[in-house]
């Protein structure tokens, strides 16, 4: 009866965790010109986003030449795995009290997964770290003085767990105009780490920009606080992006991505656009995925 109920607590977590949440907000006097603010939320857990990549990986070959297939086959590989690995990642957190699994940031639903964990691919998602990922605008505007629109969008997110693998992580935030380019006016990324005595610190990321798409920041999973005197593991990232185009660019896309590494490199994410999208390279998996559109 125990492990009957133990499932069905892990499909319901499946659905919801697969399913996205997406929250509309509006409070900007649209008197003036300005959208309406938007945002949507996304609850991605690792593990199934390395089953994504496996799955993505599989479906490459039949276009792929002769060097790429043996690039992408030797990667598949890889994250078949580190796939089987994952479970001993979970039986080793078992072993750990819910107060040692709460210092992690593990919800109570996924320590109840996590401490009846029986090796099956249910309790697996239902163990593994969450990325908590939102994407907002916050302001759109049509500037008839000078002819140009202005726009400003943010993306943030965090764990709610330990993830397997931790190295170096990439956050990406970028916009898209149907009539003319946004090009960058400022932009920002802060890293948020927790100490071993729960103190906070924020870290300043650097940012590389990609010309009239967005930014892309380097998030380390650890980072050395001065402060502290101790290397603080990463919680939480936020970043924001403020672009201006040319004309009346009355449609528009923005968006952000988070991608995950699973080595000791860099991830990389590449922005297109027209539509905006994200894909990533070689041993990385986007764990948050996410455009909206706007209209003025």
């Amino acid at each position: 009866m125990k492990r009957t109920f133990f499932t069905f607590i892990a499909l319901f977590m499946i659905f919801t965790l697969l399913s996205p949440i997406r929250v509309s907000a509006k409070g900007i006097d649209s008197s003036n010109s300005e959208h309406a603010l938007k945002s949507t939320t996304t609850y991605q857990n690792e593990y199934q986003g390395i089953n994504e990549k496996i799955k993505e990986l599989k479906s490459e070959p039949a276009t792929l030449n002769m060097d790429k297939f043996k690039q992408s086959q030797e990667e598949l590989t890889y994250y078949e795995n580190l796939k089987t690995e994952y479970h001993k990642h979970i039986y080793q957190l078992k072993s750990l009290s819910s107060e040692e699994l709460i210092k992690l940031h593990y919800s109570a639903a996924q320590i109840e997964a996590i401490q009846n964990y029986d090796g099956s691919e249910l309790m697996t998602v239902a163990a593994s770290a969450i990325f908590v990922g939102t994407l907002s605008l916050t302001f759109y505007y049509y500037s008839a003085a000078d002819y140009k629109t202005y726009a400003r969008s943010t993306f943030s997110g965090h764990w709610e767990g330990k993830p397997d693998h931790k190295f170096v992580d990439m956050a990406a935030i970028a916009m898209y105009g149907s009539s003319a380019s946004f090009s960058k006016v400022s932009a920002s990324g802060t890293a948020t780490y927790w100490t071993s005595t729960a103190d906070v610190f924020d870290v300043t990321l650097s940012g590389t920009y990609q010309a009239m798409r967005g930014m892309k920041y380097n998030v380390p999973f650890n980072s050395y606080s001065t402060v502290y005197g101790e290397v603080g593991t990463f919680y939480s990232v936020y970043c924001q992006y403020y672009a201006v185009a040319t004309g009346n660019v009355n449609v528009m896309e923005y968006g952000g991505a988070y991608g995950h590494t699973s080595i000791n490199i860099t991830p990389t994410i590449n922005i297109s656009i027209s539509p905006l999208s994200f894909t990533p390279g070689i041993y990385t998996v986007i764990i948050f995925d996410d455009t909206l559109g706007a209209t003025i």
